[in-house]
């Protein structure tokens, strides 16, 4: 005869450890849906003691102190946007997918916006009404941001330092890409589209994709790499899980 409650942990198992055995729960759902927004996050970033995060919705910015397992009240309130990225003392918002945003962690302020209009085919005012970002990342002062060019159809990563100068434009051969995040000369980001479901890797150094890994989840919503392990959330599972980042190395 087989215990019922055996049955249940090996699917708890299965759920969140395929494709990856290496998966390990980092935030369980009793934890997740204390933070704001229910649980459904959106993109985070997790800095030390803090996990920085979007909930989904027009819900803004967060911040949940792992230590006191406290969230703060909101560091930043905007009406759209789905991606953040954290370095140094700065958190980058996309706000309402056209604009960038720097909140400054020190003096709990927005004390930059990003002039997207250094980018050559922009068209900017207040924002930018024919681009879309997709993703953001930030590291070693530079910020990483996934925009698609509604006038062209094409994707294309542009880069800025962390005071808002344009660097430049690299080309992203892909007809996809959610989420960003930056680990040793590679771009990560997400692809589901029109049943493509997979991890999109653009290495930096040779401009090219190496190849594709199987999405650690059915929906997954947010990347930050720490410790050489890779976060992800679970949308609908509401958990927060990571995968060693060498099970995606080639």
């Amino acid at each position: 005869m087989v215990d019922d409650s055996y049955i249940e942990i090996n699917k708890t198992a299965i759920l969140y450890k395929y494709p990856y055995e290496n998966a390990e729960i980092f935030m369980l759902p009793e934890e997740v849906v204390l933070l704001r927004g229910g649980g459904y996050i959106q993109d985070f970033d997790i800095v030390e003691n803090y996990l920085y995060y979007h909930p989904y919705g027009p819900c803004g910015l967060y911040r949940y102190n792992f230590v006191t397992r406290t969230v703060s009240d909101t560091l930043r309130r905007y009406e759209a946007g789905d991606h953040i990225a954290v370095a140094a003392n700065y958190a980058f918002i996309d706000y309402a997918h056209s604009r960038i945003e720097r909140y400054n962690t020190d003096s709990d302020s927005i004390d930059l916006v990003f002039d997207l209009s250094q980018i050559s085919w922009a068209d900017c005012d207040y924002q930018c009404s024919n681009l879309v970002i997709n993703g953001i990342a930030a590291n070693n002062n530079i910020v990483y941001i996934l925009v698609h060019n509604n006038d062209t159809d094409n994707i294309s990563v542009v880069r800025f330092n962390y005071d808002g100068n344009f660097l430049n434009e690299i080309s992203y051969p892909e007809s996809y890409g959610y989420n960003l995040e930056y680990y040793d000369g590679i771009l990560y980001s997400y692809k589901y589209f029109f049943g493509e479901n997979e991890i999109l890797r653009f290495d930096l150094n040779s401009m090219s994709f190496l190849d594709s890994k199987s999405l650690p989840s059915p929906s997954p919503d947010g990347i930050s790499i720490v410790n050489n392990r890779f976060y992800y959330a679970d949308y609908y599972r509401k958990i927060i899980c990571s995968i060693p980042i060498s099970d995606l190395m080639d």
